[in-house]
């Protein structure tokens, strides 16, 4: 096996043929070894590595120490635990404990969030522009103000209400190269009047599709704009905003869909090495990406809220829609609410609205079953984790 393999499985017996099934479901390339095969140095793959606990414990530990980001993530799954197995899971890199049984849905958003590593999971400085700019839905381009920008989404000035959940084609100015603008594609996670007399409204936006090409351009914009913010030439009015009809025939040529082709490279790859992939499994990288993009890992939990780790498109005020997985939990509870506080690397806080009986007695049971993921890392050990994934808005709707 080549270093460069993206999953290893380590188990015996067929141990964890439920990964092995979720990881060919998402089209995930990946190779097990099992305990027959042990002989041997170990080499470890790209992205990850799941063992059970005795193969898990058989490994030596990383190069120079546990480190985080360094290497593979390493996870184990085991039907029980202690402490000295803990001890020893964490002498050996491992950074997660994942206790039996698992339903699959879990699993299967489990490994999204551990093999995504797209710009979502980075935190973004957020500076003030204040540069006119230009969207597109359809096939009209419209005038708006470009008032906060980060290299993982932005926030509007337009003149009129766009629904959240609604994608759209952006242009970033570039202060360094005039005329020359970034486009990107971003979705709206939440549209506000500015006041109940003014026609305005704000648009906040999550960039999705980012390849690493376009992400290090717009970390160079947001350095420019941080020198200074831009001033508004005299007289620009937001209902200005004819803008250009796009010929039908231009669509096809947009740029956003050669974003396709830089998805995230963490997931950019399957059963075999070709030098150009096909379209159709390009398509579908995207589609797990964007999904991945909304599962967080979430501890915490509590009736009154929860703290998901830090993510590139929540900001605080921000309402949203959560569907809460514990690992073991057939249905998810659904909770409605808003993000509180902004806690830097520690996450941030969401406070849930009002519950239902039936949501509090659902969170009750998931909070006294809570015992599912464990972080075994420095950075939150003995931390009981469960799965978060944010929902779209018709999601949401049909889902509480």
């Amino acid at each position: 096996m080549g270093a460069a393999c993206p999953v290893l499985l380590l188990g015996d017996s067929g141990e964890l043929d439920d990964v092995a099934s979720v990881l060919r479901s998402l089209g995930v390339c990946f190779e097990e070894r099992q305990d027959a095969e042990a002989a041997g140095p170990v080499p470890l793959p790209r992205d990850l590595l799941v063992a059970t606990a005795r193969r898990a414990l058989a490994l030596p530990p990383p190069p120079g120490g546990r480190l985080e980001a360094r290497g593979p993530a390493r996870v184990a799954v085991v039907a029980s635990d202690s402490p000295d197995l803990r001890t020893g899971l964490r002498g050996a890199g491992f950074e997660l404990l994942v206790r039996r049984p698992v339903h699959p849905t879990a699993l299967r958003l489990l490994l999204l969030r551990l093999l995504y590593r797209g710009p979502e999971r980075r935190r973004e400085l957020r500076v003030s522009v204040g540069a006119t700019t230009r969207y597109r839905r359809a096939l009209l381009w419209r005038r708006a103000i470009l008032t906060e920008f980060s290299a993982g989404g932005c926030r509007l000035l337009a003149p009129r209400a766009l629904r959240a959940g609604l994608k759209l084609t952006l242009d970033i100015p570039d202060p360094d190269s005039p005329g020359a603008p970034v486009r990107v594609l971003g979705r709206i996670v939440r549209c506000n009047p500015m006041s109940p007399t003014d026609p305005t409204f704000t648009l906040a936006l999550q960039f999705i599709r980012v390849g690493d090409a376009v992400h290090q351009r717009l970390v160079q914009i947001v350095e420019a704009y941080g020198r200074g913010p831009v001033s508004l030439p005299d007289g620009w009015d937001l209902e200005d905003v004819a803008g250009e009809r796009i010929a039908p025939e231009a669509v096809a040529m947009e740029p956003e869909t050669a974003e396709l082709a830089v998805a995230d490279p963490a997931l950019s790859f399957g059963a075999e090495r070709r030098s150009s992939q096909r379209p159709g499994y390009v398509t579908r990288v995207v589609t797990l990406g964007e999904e991945a993009a909304q599962v967080l890992m979430a501890r915490d939990l509590s009736t009154g809220g929860i703290r998901v780790e830090p993510h590139g498109g929540l900001e605080r005020g921000q309402r949203l829609a959560l569907a809460l997985h514990g690992i073991g939990l057939e249905v998810p509870i659904v909770v409605r609410g808003s993000v509180f506080r902004d806690d830097g690397d520690a996450g941030l806080v969401i406070r849930f609205d009002p519950l239902s009986g039936v949501q509090r007695d659902g969170l009750e049971k998931l909070m006294a079953s809570l015992a599912g993921i464990e972080a075994l890392g420095p950075s939150g050990a003995g931390a009981e984790s469960i799965l978060a994934r944010i929902l779209d808005e018709p999601e949401a709707a049909e889902a509480v």
